[in-house]
């Protein structure tokens, strides 16, 4: 298949998948089974995500961060999602092995799980700069106007993939556009994502996510250190923020005047 096929041929499994009720379905050219999340499939998804997030990202690497270091924070999030039905596993029907996940959750549980859990559950000494870093891009769109934390849904790094055996058979666009299509049964309106790889930072524009803002790295600094300033070097530019709109008469986010700089 073309880019073009290509993108036909997830549209329309997406669109098939957000029309009706059904909690999986069978990709018709690959034995891969995509279901929402449940329970007893979280550590087993969690772990896979945890091990292909810290693989594909130098900011992880660099800051020395492990799959264990990682692993709370992961299945913390696996969890808000199954609670929310808005997480998407990918499986070989061959192997049974999960090979695919994209997890999300509505804005006001990972706000409130954030209150709840400040003062008891901190990050990793290695892992707290590159939280800050994220917790600071969304800060910036609870400043935009329009913002709406009711209507609004977080998604972690779009999706995570496991192995090039399944390189182009669409696992990750299909994750992700499952996902999105949850959001839209359930009736929210903007599901963002915050990307620190550059990879991906390319990749979501061509899932329709649209930049909100971006921080950059070689000024970003953390208890008085520009902690990710040799990460220049390798790619990383900034920490990016995107939206994408879920229907058609959502309002856009835009910077508000009264905004803090």
């Amino acid at each position: 298949m073309d880019s073009y096929e290509r993108a036909q041929y997830v549209n329309r499994i997406i669109l098939q998948f957000q029309k009706g009720h059904a909690t999986f379905l069978n990709d018709p050219r690959y034995p891969i089974r995509y279901s929402i999340m449940e329970e007893h499939e979280i550590d087993e998804a969690a772990a896979m995500m945890a091990k292909s997030f810290i693989e594909q990202n130098e900011m992880y690497k660099t800051r020395g961060i492990t799959v264990d270091d990682y692993l709370e924070s992961v299945i913390h999030e696996c969890r808000m999602s199954v609670e929310d039905k808005l997480s998407i596993i990918a499986r070989d029907m061959e192997t049974n092995q999960i090979i695919g996940v994209a997890v999300a959750y509505s804005y006001n549980k990972a706000l409130q799980s954030f209150a709840e859990n400040e003062e008891t559950t901190q990050p990793k000494e290695a892992l707290a700069p590159v939280m800050d870093c994220m917790l600071r891009l969304v800060e910036k769109v609870e400043q935009m106007e329009s913002f709406n934390p009711d209507k609004t849904v977080i998604i972690d790094d779009v999706a995570a993939v496991r192995g090039e055996k399944y390189t182009g058979k669409l696992v990750g666009f299909l994750c992700a556009g499952l996902v999105k299509a949850l959001c839209v049964r359930l009736g929210y309106s903007y599901l963002l994502t915050v990307v620190l790889n550059p990879v991906m930072q390319r990749r979501v524009r061509s899932l329709g996510y649209k930049l909100l803002h971006s921080l950059k790295l070689d000024e970003y600094i953390y208890r008085g250190e520009k902690v990710f300033s040799n990460l220049v070097e390798k790619g990383y530019h900034s920490g990016q923020i995107f939206v994408n709109y879920l229907n058609d008469n959502c309002k856009k986010l835009v910077s508000s005047p009264q905004a803090k700089l």
